[in-house]
């Protein structure tokens, strides 16, 4: 099973709205990378575009997000697959699912997960990227595209191994994002759970219209309100 490291750069806020992917493979001491321009085929937002520099004119003769999803399947299928967090996984799936492609056969990490338990409280906050990341354990500058920060990302999944002398598969995270715990050695931090005073209702499809508190049957209505 080999190691792969993937970023991505956004048209815009929408999930599958990917311009570029990037993606860096560790062979022995030696990191290669390659890169995919991507037609989305949206609209892009003039924000993103000044934050990374693609504009639709840069993609306009780039393949459609079809042909290069396939091309990652081939190379990535039954390896490693690591993303600076969850948002370039669910990226990718909302690709797939957009155009109804059966989702990829890899080991998904998630390089924050991995980086909050290797050293925890160091990279807890939610802005810690992967520049901080570097500075902060004395590695180079991530590059300015999507590539270069793959190649980062092996880095310090590399690193993170050696402190912690857990090999990198047992930090992968399966689709339905259960970290492999039962892997890691007695004691080692695991993933923080939300407090029980933290913890958010969640609504599941309602069949009878907008979802609102009063339109949500309660099993013990207070005396004196009536049960819709």
């Amino acid at each position: 099973m080999r190691t792969f490291a993937l970023d991505v750069e956004q048209a815009s806020s929408l999930p599958e709205a990917v311009c570029q992917i990037g993606l860096a493979q560790r062979v022995d001491d030696t990191i290669t990378d390659q890169t995919w321009n991507v037609n989305p085929g949206c609209a892009f937002d003039p924000l993103f575009s000044a934050v990374h520099g693609i504009t639709p004119a840069s993609v306009a003769t780039a393949p459609p997000p079809g042909p290069v999803l396939e091309e990652l399947r081939t190379i990535a299928s039954g390896h490693i697959l690591i993303t600076p967090s969850d948002i370039q996984r669910k990226s990718i799936q909302a690709m797939l699912w957009d155009r109804r492609a059966a989702a990829l056969n890899v080991t998904w990490v998630s390089l924050s997960d991995v980086a909050s338990r290797v050293w925890p409280g160091l990279f807890d906050h939610p802005s810690i990227g992967l520049t901080q990341m570097t500075v902060l354990l004395g590695l180079p500058l991530p590059g300015l595209t999507a590539a270069g920060r793959a190649r980062t990302m092996l880095q310090i999944a590399a690193h993170a191994q050696t402190v912690s002398g857990v090999p990198i598969f047992d930090w992968a995270n399966d689709a339905t994002r259960h970290p492999a715990e039962s892997r890691l050695p007695a004691g080692w931090p695991q993933k923080r759970k939300r407090s029980a005073a933290r913890k958010t209702t969640t609504l599941t499809k309602w069949p009878y219209g907008r979802i609102t508190a009063q339109s949500i049957p309660q099993k013990n209505p207070p005396k004196g309100r009536k049960q819709l």
